[in-house]
């Protein structure tokens, strides 16, 4: 299916968020421009909680603040890394 290098690249993904965070809005703006290959989004009540559906396999994909995942993801020993632009 290709890389995941943005929110562009996050179409027939599983993409886990923190419910009402940015993320959450810019995941749903995207899934817009899906069309049929549409995002298959979780919203969580935390950055760990979606970190942890990334590491057994529920989801494809994280998406947080910079601030909360860089620190998970050198926690993670190799198993996470940050994909994308931060914003």
């Amino acid at each position: 299916t290709g890389s995941i290098t943005g929110l562009s690249s996050l179409c027939g993904r599983r993409v886990a968020v923190v419910s009402g965070s940015t993320q959450e809005a810019d995941v749903v703006a995207q899934n817009t421009r899906c069309g049929s290959n549409s995002i298959n989004m979780r919203s969580v009540d935390g950055i760990a909680e979606s970190t942890q559906l990334v590491l057994n396999g529920s989801a494809d994909v994280a998406l947080g603040d910079e601030a909360t995942l860089v620190p998970i993801v050198r926690e993670s020993s190799d198993e996470l890394k940050t994909i994308g632009t931060p914003y």
